[in-house]
């Protein structure tokens, strides 16, 4: 079972009054870069990507991180799937699409 659907059902077994009308954030609790996403795919899918750096732009996000404290609290959930995983189950899928 992957980790939104173990989320889905631990919110769905969940009391109505600890979680009713609340957004959980389903994710590992890690942050990942940009290059760390370049370095697996180039990996998963057997190329040497060669990032192109260019100047900051405005409204460009330097460092994102999901909390998961309230779905851990709230639903018992903790993700089970690493980063790497993530994306070969998706470089996986998208190779078996036509």
């Amino acid at each position: 079972m992957g980790d939104v659907v173990a989320a889905l059902l631990a919110a769905a077994a969940a009391p109505g009054e600890r979680c009713s009308g609340r957004a959980y954030n389903v994710a590992a609790g890690r942050s990942h870069d940009l290059l760390d996403l370049l370095d697996v795919l180039g990996s998963l899918i057997g190329v040497t990507p060669a990032p192109v750096h260019t100047e900051v732009r405005p409204g460009d996000v330097r460092s994102s991180l999901a909390s998961v404290a309230a779905a851990g609290r709230d639903l018992g959930f903790r993700a089970r799937c690493s980063f790497e995983d993530g994306l070969a189950k998706t470089v996986d899928w998208l190779r078996a699409r036509p």
